[in-house]
């Protein structure tokens, strides 16, 4: 009987190396979020600019702490809000003007019977009591069609809870008289700041666009 054949096992092949692509890919979603960072960079600075011809004063604003004032700044992809003023209630009523400052031109916004509203304000600390008052303005623009001119606030107590009555005036929105600016979606808590001192408070809130 012949020897069964001994088998012996093939060298390995060498498999090519395909060519590395030296440019990294760009997937979809980083294609989006910098377009999407780039149009809020370029909205801010429009924003600006349309701030700065309707308060040119802004430009020496950080001066101006006694009637408070306010400035919108880029943050990522979302805008965030800065008001101050002399003490908490100043600094809310300059936060209130900058989100209606941001969603048109306030100086576009007349004060009107119609527009005159009356908002009875709670939150168990203050970054919530600051979130509940925002909110309740941009309801009152969003769901009313109410842009207000100014806004004024009244603190009636700080513990166990803050409640503020809050009075604005303004008219109702309209697109062939009030420039349209940017939609602000939701107020956040995200990083928000309170820095209050005996002769100035600042308020800092991200807002989602």
């Amino acid at each position: 009987m012949a020897d069964a054949p001994s088998w012996q096992p093939l060298p390995p092949r060498r498999r090519k190396r395909q060519k590395s692509d030296p440019t990294p890919s760009v997937s979809a979603f980083e294609q989006k979020a910098k377009a999407n960072a780039e149009a809020v960079a370029a909205n801010v600075a429009q924003r600006a600019a349309a701030n700065a011809r309707g308060r040119p004063e802004v430009a020496e604003a950080t001066k101006k702490v006694m009637h408070g004032d306010y400035e919108h700044l880029d943050h990522t992809a979302d805008v965030q809000f800065h008001a101050w003023g002399v003490d908490f209630e100043k600094a809310l009523e300059a936060l209130g003007c900058c989100l209606f400052d941001y969603v048109t031109e306030i100086v576009s916004i007349n004060e009107t019977e119609e527009g005159a509203r009356t908002h009875e304000i709670e939150g168990a600390d203050m970054k919530k009591f600051i979130f509940r008052f925002l909110d309740e303005l941009l309801y009152a623009f969003t769901g009313d069609d109410i842009a207000c001119r100014t806004v004024s606030v009244k603190v009636h107590q700080r513990e166990p809870i803050f409640k503020a009555t809050v009075r604005t005036t303004g008219e109702k929105f309209d697109l062939e008289k009030h420039p349209q600016g940017t939609e602000v979606k939701a107020i956040t808590y995200s990083a928000m700041q309170i820095h209050e001192k005996p002769d100035r408070c600042d308020l800092y809130v991200i807002v989602d666009i």
